[in-house]
């Protein structure tokens, strides 16, 4: 399947589609129908890239005869996948068909069949009667972001079962994405459905990409009936009957699953070797990582094909090498130790390299590379680099040294998982300390250098690294700098990252340390690119993995304007201790553009306050719904934000308490503090006059005018007068804060687009309840 710009080969495409007929002929006398997938091709027809069209089909052969076929409907164009570039879809098709009619027909004539009407069931003899099966490959039973529903149309269209053939590799929790997926896909459609997905390792020159298999039945209700063991490879007999039992789903350990992938990956990618190649040599430091890649390649290839060297340069440890010893005893493999040092000394005097600088640290490196690719040639095999995520994402090692081999196994763990990994081939795969506890304990090190220490936050076994979870923030969930700073400003980021509580006030004392980290990370992200597109490829086993799964061009990193609009903000922001913020209103209902004024007053307060108003005399909106709704969609939608008070104190009793009079309730509640009222500055519009809603709509407003503290935000389109401002302000500019509660209802009630403007809880609650119609 991934094989890329092969497909451009026509001789290659003749050959495939002269196998795809041997295929067919093998099925001559058999009792059977065969389902599988290949390429076929019209040669009577060009495609837009000026060559002949090609379709990623499923073709339904019977006893020597083609009784069926279908193309690809739905195309992916994401992660690895690419298959717009070489195959026409069946959407496709039916434009082209269309088009083709009418340019016959005139302008005026109909276009033909839908594509609905392409997707028929192919009916199938069996013992006793008919089945029509409905024919669906890998993305077509992936609908949910496309309009079009194949799987719904073969149904409507009769059939009886739906098969789906599938290269769709594992990926972290793919296998619960996919029964969650084909759940609800069959919730609607109400039939069987066989899922025969692929097994094997298939290499696209950057990553190393598994297929688990785990092929599954499903009943009409969506529930598993029939399963093969995950990597299974052969053949599995299972019969329909009515009333199929249902089973379990398997247990869900990520563990297990990270084990699986890993350890399956690195048996297929030895198997793509000639077998006097099929062997590894390994550069063993004493540290987590070469100890896990030593641990998972005897364990994957035996014993028997492992070589391990410990290479020790000016700075190695002698923890270092006593960790060596014990990890080659444990796993009895071949082993040897080559000092570097004459090597290093030598090129740094030949280069004229001073000790101290990093051209004398990537020396040590390439010296190392060096004598393990020379033991790989002389004794057969290849070697292998022991890089993690970490190191990868932010450039952290040697161009042609650690950073090179036949293929990295560990390129997309975060060292979180290398330690998980390694807990777990202990405790359960090989059942005792065979990687030791002092690898476990030693300080990660390139040794290149005295007391080098590697510079990042990394996670353990008992929980999780800052940098780790960056790292994966960046690539995995594509999440940006902004992003980051957005969730530190309003307190949310060690949630989101699911961190221990006060791990960042522990690794960054001060905003700017924390500013600081974060440009760092993301300049170093980009810099890297260049060893990135030079590295070993990667084994696939997250959500994104470096390689042509993240697909980056050499860049340099760039801060959005409203990044710097926020690192302005807080680190300009004033002492916030003692300062308390009061942020009322209907929040009928409440916005992002509401959470977006809270993150922004975190910057400033301490704590913000924020009070559900009740009904207002003169406010009619706070009456067109339940008062308990607008206090239900605020307390999901604030779920969750630190240094934030909910006050829905108004709604509970059934009153409604003037601005004055929750001044003196919270001076009283907090009288160490100083109390701000925030205010827009359309409500103090008017004030040099005394005309301001304050002045004339307020209770109490000339006294609360003199008196309050008034924290004024300032919008884009509403300049204020300088004379309007109230004697005790402070004014903050709030940019790319859009959106009113207002705008909100009155697009529910014409039927226009909301949920842009509300978070996905919000715009379910109002959704269940029918709110603002």
């Amino acid at each position: 399947y991934l094989i890329g710009d092969l497909f451009e080969d026509e001789a290659f495409i003749q050959d495939t589609i002269n196998w795809n007929c041997q295929v067919k002929k093998a099925t001559i006398g058999k009792k059977l129908g065969l389902i599988f997938g290949s390429v076929t091709a019209d040669p009577e027809k060009v495609g837009e890239d000026g060559r002949i069209q090609k379709y990623n089909t499923i073709l339904f052969a019977q006893n020597g005869n083609w009784i069926g076929h279908s193309i690809k409907s739905l195309l992916p164009k994401y992660r690895i996948f690419d298959d717009a570039r070489h195959f026409y879809s069946l959407r496709q098709v039916r434009d082209e068909e269309n088009e083709l009619y009418r340019t016959s027909k005139g302008t005026k004539g109909d276009p033909t069949d839908s594509i609905h009407d392409f997707l028929v069931p192919i009916p199938f003899q069996i013992k006793n009667g008919i089945v029509k099966i409905g024919l669906l490959i890998c993305e077509d039973i992936w609908d949910k972001d496309y309009v079009f529903k194949p799987a719904k149309s073969l149904v409507e269209n009769g059939a009886d079962l739906l098969v789906s053939v599938s290269a769709s590799p594992r990926t972290w929790q793919k296998n619960r994405k996919r029964h969650s997926v084909i759940n609800e896909l069959l919730k609607t459609c109400q039939v069987p459905l066989v899922y025969a997905n692929h097994t094997g390792l298939q290499n696209t020159g950057k990553n190393l990409v598994v297929f688990d298999g785990d092929s599954t039945i499903y009943n009409t209700k969506g529930n598993i009936v029939a399963k093969t063991p995950p990597y299974a490879q052969g053949t599995f007999i299972y019969e329909f009957y009515e009333g199929m039992k249902e089973i379990q789903k398997p247990d869900e350990d990520d563990t297990k699953e990270l084990y699986q992938a890993v350890t399956y990956g690195i048996i297929e990618a030895y198997q793509t070797l000639t077998v006097h190649m099929r062997k590894v040599h390994i550069g063993v430091s004493g540290g987590i990582d070469s100890a896990l890649s030593l641990a998972l390649h005897v364990n994957a290839l035996g014993q028997e094909n492992v070589f391990a060297y410990y290479l020790p340069g000016p700075f190695s440890s002698k923890k270092s090498l006593t960790n060596f010893k014990k990890l080659v005893l444990n796993f009895g493999v071949k082993s040897e130790v080559i000092p570097i040092t004459t090597i290093v000394d030598a090129i740094a005097t030949a280069t004229r390299v001073k000790p101290d600088t990093l051209a004398f640290e990537n020396i040590q490196a390439r010296s190392r590379m060096e004598i393990l690719a020379a033991k790989a040639q002389a004794l057969g095999g290849v070697y292998v680099c022991n890089s993690n995520k970490v190191e990868i994402a932010f450039g952290y090692g040697t161009i042609y040294g650690d950073i090179a081999g036949f293929m990295c196994p560990l390129g997309d763990l975060v060292k979180r998982e290398v330690y998980q990994l390694s807990h777990y081939l202990n405790r359960v795969i090989f059942k005792s300390q065979a990687i030791p506890k002092s690898c476990f304990s030693i300080a990660p090190s390139a040794e290149n250098q005295k007391n080098q220490k590697d510079p990042f936050d990394y996670g353990h076994l008992s929980r999780r690294g800052y940098h780790d979870e960056l790292v994966r923030a960046f690539i995995e969930f594509r999440r940006n700098p902004e992003w980051l700073l957005e969730k530190y400003i309003g307190g949310e980021l060690e949630k989101e990252m699911i961190l221990a509580p006060e791990s960042l006030q522990k690794l960054f004392p001060s905003a700017e340390d924390f500013v600081n980290d974060l440009e760092l990370q993301w300049k170093r992200l980009h810099t890297a690119c260049f060893k990135r597109v030079q590295s070993p490829p990667i084994l696939i086993v997250s959500k994104r993995s470096f390689g042509n799964d993240y697909r980056e061009s050499m860049l340099e990193s760039h801060f959005t304007s409203h990044y710097e609009y926020l690192k302005k903000l807080l680190l300009s922001t004033k002492k916030k201790n003692g300062r308390i913020a009061i942020y009322g209103g209907s929040f009928n209902p409440i916005a992002i553009h509401h959470r977006n004024i809270i993150r922004l007053l975190l910057g400033h307060f301490e704590k913000v306050i924020v009070v559900l108003c009740g009904k207002r005399p003169d406010k009619a909106s706070t009456n067109i719904i339940l008062q308990e709704h607008r206090k239900k969609m605020l307390l999901l939608d604030l779920k969750g934000f630190e240094n934030v008070i909910i006050d829905c104190s108004d709604i509970d009793n059934n009153t409604y308490t003037p601005t004055y009079i929750l001044d003196q309730h919270y001076q009283v509640l907090c009288p160490n503090k100083k109390i701000w009222h925030v205010v827009g500055g359309d409500i103090i519009t008017g004030g040099a006059k005394k005309e301001s809603e304050i002045h004339r709509i307020w209770d109490h407003g000339n006294e609360i005018w003199q008196n309050l503290n008034f924290f004024i935000l300032e919008r884009p389109g509403y300049d204020i007068d300088p004379a309007d401002i109230p004697p005790k302000s402070e004014m903050l500019f709030v940019n790319d804060v859009f959106g009113s509660s207002t705008m909100i209802r009155n697009n529910i009630k014409y039927k226009k687009p909301f949920k842009h403007l509300v978070s996905r809880a919000v715009e379910e609650y109002i959704t269940a309840k029918n709110l603002y119609k």
